[in-house]
């Protein structure tokens, strides 16, 4: 499976390259908006994980233009984010995500929603 992590916090991308690599999935890394939409287009993920607060372009743009594209890409991004409640009442009616996730966030938690993505991914090449 391949995954593209988009988060500004090199920590945050240092985890998760770790637990995801540790499943031995393939990852990639965008550190912000501009990036992502271009890793996205060359490395055709499997599975989004979004942060919201990017530079360049926040994670609703990025959202917006990977719903563009391809609606059905749009059903592998996972938000992970340290918003606030109050901040995440305020995302447009029409953002949608497959789930959103807060950090800090629980790797076990983390690791079943990919899978999830995956599964469904593979149910869905399945029936074609």
């Amino acid at each position: 499976m391949r995954i593209l992590v988009i988060d500004d916090d090199p920590g945050v991308r240092g985890l998760l390259t770790i637990l995801f690599e540790r499943e031995g999935w393939s990852v990639a890394t965008a550190v912000d908006g501009e990036v992502a939409l271009e890793q996205i287009a060359r490395v055709r993920p499997d599975v989004i994980i979004l942060d919201l607060m990017l530079p360049k372009r926040t994670g609703v743009e990025v959202m917006r233009q990977i719903a563009e594209r391809d609606q059905a890409a749009a059903d592998t991004v996972l938000v992970l984010t340290a918003v606030s409640e109050a901040q995440l009442r305020t995302l447009p009616a029409d953002f949608r995500a497959r789930k959103l996730m807060r950090k800090p966030f629980d790797n076990t938690e983390l690791l079943q929603s990919v899978k999830a993505c995956g599964s469904r991914l593979d149910a869905r090449a399945g029936t074609r």
